[in-house]
């Protein structure tokens, strides 16, 4: 419960970029779990692609949503202990 309190209280503060001006980052990795609320906001289901179709684009080992999230926010710790915008 409190760990999804921090992650609204964090949605609050951010400043999503208009897509055609926000950076874009490629991973390879297990996919990513786009549900991730603090990942959602940030990519369309069109932005996932895999190799092998049959793969899917979902991270079920628990790797590429946090290579993402990192690729997205950095270390969480400060922002999480702020009560600055994040943009």
């Amino acid at each position: 419960g409190e760990q999804r309190q921090w992650a609204d209280d964090l949605l609050r503060r951010i400043r999503v970029q208009p897509a055609d001006d926000a950076p874009r980052v490629c991973l390879l990795d297990s996919g990513v779990t786009r549900a991730n609320p603090l990942l959602e906001p940030l990519m369309d289901a069109g932005d996932l692609h895999t190799v092998e179709p049959v793969w899917g684009v979902d991270d079920e080992v628990d790797h590429g949503t946090g290579l993402a999230g990192l690729a997205a926010y950095g270390d969480l710790t400060d922002a999480l202990s702020s009560a600055n915008g994040i943009s």
